[in-house]
Parts: structure tokens; sequence; C-alpha cells
């Protein structure tokens, strides 16, 4: 309502400026039309969406394998999927968090890259369902709750963020900085079940947002590297400053034990993925070149 009130101050100011004929028309229209637009916003988030296809492998780099069905494990995972947490496989297994558990992306998301001319698809964009009709682009959906189908309910985490590893795979240079904003989202199973396509996805409307309790990465991680402010890439560098550090510093400690070699490995890992989602290679911001 508070941005529907400032459209209306904004507009107002337009019209005033305008001769009084046509401004008191278009202003006597002017509610009803922000009212509109303001209805189908809204619209955008309660009209369910419906899974097209569904997708999963079992460990990082492995090509994604269409599945029938989804076994969705409260608290865990897709049953055999790389994230689930009683495996390791997955490429970003090392930084676990909720939102890994499942993962949304639009199906308009990927037409719209594939528009562009990138090599895109379902079965290669990494993301386990594939779902038409629902804005997952929109912002208040982060902190909701969705449900899909009559048993899986999800918690909106994050929003998916890209990476050059991606676009190295997929052959499809640009694609990295393209998907900002489009790459889908990452979800908590918070009452598990099967899903299957054709199943129903919506938001929740019956639960308030909860913002607060999302796991999620700073707005400069989340921000395409080229509409990053100054202190967005200051934020970036710092962080990868820190990171390098503790990579001395486990090279210092090095005692030859495997403890310590696996230490060292895990936070080389680290820093890697860290710049492939972050879109610099080496010591340069390369406006995700890829590495391939």
């Amino acid at each position: 309502m508070e941005e529907f009130r400032a459209m209306q101050r904004m507009a107002t100011e337009w019209l005033s400026e305008l001769e009084f004929g046509v401004g008191a028309l278009v202003g006597a229209l002017l509610p009803v039309l922000l009212l509109l637009l303001a209805v189908c916003k809204m619209r955008s988030t309660r009209t369910p969406g419906t899974i097209l296809s569904l997708w999963s492998t079992g460990s990082a780099s492995k090509p994604m394998n269409q599945k029938e069905q989804l076994v969705c494990v409260a608290g865990v995972g897709v049953e055999g999927d790389r994230y689930s947490l009683d495996q390791e496989s997955g490429r970003y297994s090392c930084l676990p968090e909720p939102g890994r558990q499942l993962t949304l992306i639009a199906h308009e998301s990927i037409t719209e890259m594939q528009a562009a001319g990138h090599q895109i698809s379902p079965e290669n964009c990494r993301r386990n369902t594939v779902v038409q009709g629902l804005d997952l682009s929109n912002p208040q959906l982060l902190g909701s709750q969705i449900r899909i189908g009559s048993s899986v309910r999800l918690f909106v985490h994050r929003p998916c963020a890209p990476c050059m590893y991606l676009e190295g795979m997929v052959r499809s240079k640009g694609i990295f900085m393209d998907m900002f904003g489009k790459a889908g989202l990452s979800c908590e199973i918070l009452e598990g079940g099967i899903i299957r396509p054709g199943d129903h996805v919506e938001v929740d409307s019956s639960v308030p947002r909860a913002p607060g309790k999302c796991h999620t990465w700073s707005a400069a991680k989340l921000t395409a590297p080229q509409l990053r402010t100054e202190a967005q890439k200051r934020e970036v560098l710092e962080s990868r400053e820190k990171a390098v550090a503790a990579l001395e510093a486990a090279y210092d400690e090095d005692d030859g034990t495997e403890e310590m070699q696996n230490k060292i490995l895990l936070l080389k890992k680290k820093l890697k993925l860290s710049d492939q989602s972050s879109g610099r290679k080496n010591d340069a911001w390369d406006g995700g070149v890829p590495q391939w």
C-alpha cells in the first residue's frame, strides 16, 4: 500500500504540469490504473505455477538426470541428490546452507536466456525444479513459504547466484552476467513428500513472510559485477583477502598431517568457488570471462 501511495504522489506531481482538461481526465483514471497495477503485481506471486520438469544428479559436474518424481526429505534435501546433507559430492557441499536442499528456476527465465542466444536448458541449468507461471524473480518471495503439490512445503532463503563455472560448462559467453536475478531460488524443505511434473507451485499467503530467517548472501555477491557499487566491489575484495589470509596461514601451519592437507584443500576450494560466484579471475574483475 505504501508503494501504491508513492506511485500515486509521483504521478500526481507529473499531472499537475499538464493542462487542466487532460490532467483532470487522467487524474480521475489514475487511481484505478494504479490499483490494477498493484493487483497484477500481487497476483504474480499468488497465481500458482506448475512444475514442468524435475532434475537431479548424484555428484558435481555430472549430467543432470530428468526424473519422473523427486522425494523431498525435510531438513535434508532431495533423495539421491548431490546436496542431500548425507553426501559431500556437490560442488558447493563445502559451503553448506539449508537453501541448497531444493532449487527452483522459472521456465520463462530459461527461454529468455535462450532468446538471447545462450546455450542453456532445463537439463544443464543445474536446478532441481523447472516451474512455469510463477514469477520467481519477485523479491517478495524471499522469506516466504511455498507449497508444492499436496504435501511439500519450502522456505525461500535467497536467489540462486550464477557462476562462471556454469558459463564455462555450457560454453555460452556472457550467461554469467545475464542470469543475475533470473537464476532461480534456493529453498529449504520444511515438510517433505513426493513432487511430480504437473504439481502446482504456490506461495502460502496465510504464512507471514520472515525475511529475517533467510540464510542469504550479501547484496554485493547477489549483484552482477558490472552493476556493483564501489563499496560492494571493496566488500567482495576484502572477503577474498580474508580467504587468502586463511589459506596462507594454513600453509604456514602445515605439518604434513592428513588433517592439515584436507584443511588446505578445503580452503583452496572455498577460494576458487568464491571467485567463480563473484565474477573474478586472478586479481582483476573480468566481467564473467569463462574459464575454458
